[in-house]
């Protein structure tokens, strides 16, 4: 199913900086308002309180008794500006002094306001001090001067001021801190905007810059921005196409592509899965240890689970190859080859691998070993057959022409006895030649016989000690395997002689439930490790044959302090008894 293209109104480059632009906008508008809002009920506080202490202040001037001192104090509180007028009443509710001379000796309730009056009540119910304002237009403060007598009278301080002057100069203030407050963030905000607009455009243009080394241009998914662009819509038509022509690829390889955890577990396999395995690739995703052991040969199960912990230690690379059984029950075999992915830093976070059906080329490769084996069999019958008889022949004829010249008391007899010896020599040369190229039986026990036989033709062929060690008893059923680690112990003796000039070798065989295992160790120069381009075609072959029954070879420096090279070949012991359990 194709997916639609997303649309965004503006480029991300330019819709970022704008979003933070107008939240920034609205947010210095909020937060103005508020801080408005804060400081004018500061400012009406400020009135109230001024109102209140004239309240007070004229109640404790009616207290004093100098009339002039009185007289000062009040007239000083006429000096505060908006005040509307003054009063102070007696018990009784008469005004003994007034800033508007008609109310004088008049009762309060008849000329105060209502709001006014309002506001004397409550204080006449509680004798506490109050003021109150109405629509931010008039203040009115009430003091008590003295506690109520018996019947509830008491003399009272009222003020009322206009509130339009102050609270207008109030507001004026208020409103010029806020507009410089908006400026100051609106400024800020602008040079916000220009700092993360210049930052997108400029990450945006390293991030998508045309570099010809990238998968996306590698699969012809190239980004293109301009003025119109949104950075969302290309980055996903980009990857989709990407997406689309990486599925092509993958589902026309006939190559296992998967990718794994660090702890083995498959987040990723190709298509192919289910061509070479012959089960839904979808069955490796839900349980990956569950499919491996299902498909993998059990004697090869070992040998995987560890095969990429070479990788955990920085290896470039790991290859193997292993048999499979299908789900329709046929046998393949499998090439593997596992690298290591990593992120910018050289950290490793995943492992990738490729598998292949290799089975044909083994085919090939084990025809190859079995016409090569064949015609070893053949030279080597040839030589004992044919080459030995005739040697034997022409010495017996030597010896004739040898006795006849010795007892004739010819001076050519003491060479003619040289020739038969050499004769001799060559014979069982050729006759160790032909064992070679052509061993007795090495099935079951004959395998140790013939190891026995090989060591023994070593040590006459090219006079150097050669000791077999084989503590218990060694069987190899399968004609193949046994065929195959002779061929391998002959080209590691081949070579120990060739490449290490050692005074003696050694050759151990063993087996035990698991493996069977072959050492040749030598006291001769110490292996240094041909470079891929030095290794000889006996290398190779001895590769091809231990492949062939999933066996390993190692060639390395001895580890004991003394100079020479140890060979290591390890079969499965179900490679080489394959009729045997190969547990107990």
């Amino acid at each position: 199913m194709k997916l639609p293209l997303l649309r965004a109104p503006l480029p991300l480059r330019h819709a970022i900086p704008l979003i933070v632009l107008v939240f920034g906008l609205v947010w210095t508008a909020f937060s103005t308002w508020l801080h408005m809002h804060r400081e004018l009920r500061e400012a009406e506080n400020r009135v109230l309180n001024r109102i209140s202490r004239v309240s007070e202040r004229l109640a404790s001037s009616s207290l004093l008794q100098n009339s002039e001192l009185r007289d000062a104090m009040m007239a000083e509180s006429d000096r505060l500006k908006g005040l509307s007028w003054k009063v102070v009443a007696d018990q009784n509710g008469t005004i003994i002094y007034s800033s508007n001379p008609d109310w004088m000796n008049k009762k309060f309730r008849a000329v105060l306001p209502a709001n006014a009056l309002a506001l004397v009540d409550k204080t006449l119910q509680d004798g506490k001090a109050r003021n109150e304002t109405e629509d931010d237009t008039y203040a009115w403060a009430v003091y008590p001067i003295d506690a109520p007598d018996a019947e509830g009278h008491q003399r009272l301080a009222i003020v009322e001021h206009d509130l339009t002057g102050p609270f207008q100069h109030e507001r004026g203030l208020v409103l010029e801190h806020a507009l410089l407050t908006a400026l100051v963030q609106i400024l800020g905000c602008g040079i916000l905007w220009w700092l993360l607009s210049r930052f997108l455009r400029k990450r945006m243009d390293q991030l998508f810059e045309n570099d010809g080394t990238t998968l996306l241009h590698a699969v012809g998914a190239k980004p293109t921005f301009n003025s119109n662009t949104d950075e969302f819509t290309e980055i996903f038509r980009v990857l989709k196409e990407s997406g689309n022509r990486l599925d092509q690829i993958a589902d026309n390889i006939e190559d296992v592509f998967f990718l794994t955890t660090l702890d083995k577990k498959v987040v990723y396999v190709s298509p192919a899965y289910g061509r070479l395995f012959g089960r839904p690739h979808t069955e490796l995703l839900r349980d990956s240890f569950e499919a491996w052991r299902h498909s993998i040969l059990e004697e090869y199960h070992d040998m995987l689970w560890h095969v990429s912990d070479p990788l955990l230690e920085g290896a470039p690379e790991v290859q193997c190859e292993f048999r499979i059984r299908r789900a329709d029950g046929k046998i393949r075999w499998v090439e593997l080859r596992m690298f290591p992915v990593r992120d910018e830093r050289g950290g490793l976070i995943n492992m990738a691998g490729l598998s292949r059906d290799v089975t044909e080329r083994k085919e090939l490769e084990q025809e190859i070993l079995n016409i090569s084996e064949r015609e070893r069999r053949r030279i080597g019958n040839d030589i004992h057959d044919d080459l030995c008889q005739r040697l034997a022949a022409i010495k017996f004829k030597s010896e004739f022409i040898a006795n006849h010249l010795k007892n004739s008391e010819s001076p050519l007899a003491a060479q003619a006895s040289e020739i038969c010896f050499l004769m001799g020599e060559s014979t069982k040369l050729c006759r160790g030649i032909a064992r070679g190229l052509s061993p007795v039986d090495l099935i079951g026990e004959g395998f140790m016989v013939g190891m026995n036989k090989l060591v023994k033709a070593t040590e006459s062929l090219y006079d150097i000690p050669c000791f077999f060690y084989c503590p218990h008893s060694v069987m190899v059923e399968s004609p193949s395997a046994a065929v195959h680690l002779y061929r391998i112990s002959q080209e590691f003796l081949n070579n120990a002689v060739r490449h290490g000039n050692p005074t003696s070798i050694e050759v151990r065989l063993e087996m035990n439930t698991e493996f069977v295992r072959i050492e040749v160790t030598n006291d001769g120069k110490s292996f240094q490790g041909p470079g891929p381009a030095n290794q000889g075609m006996g290398l190779k072959i001895q590769k091809y044959r231990a492949a062939a029954i999933g066996a390993m070879i190692q060639i390395q420096p001895r580890s004991d302090g003394v100079d020479g090279t140890v060979a290591t070949c390890i079969a499965p012991h179900s490679s080489c008894n394959p009729d045997t359990p190969s547990t107990p």
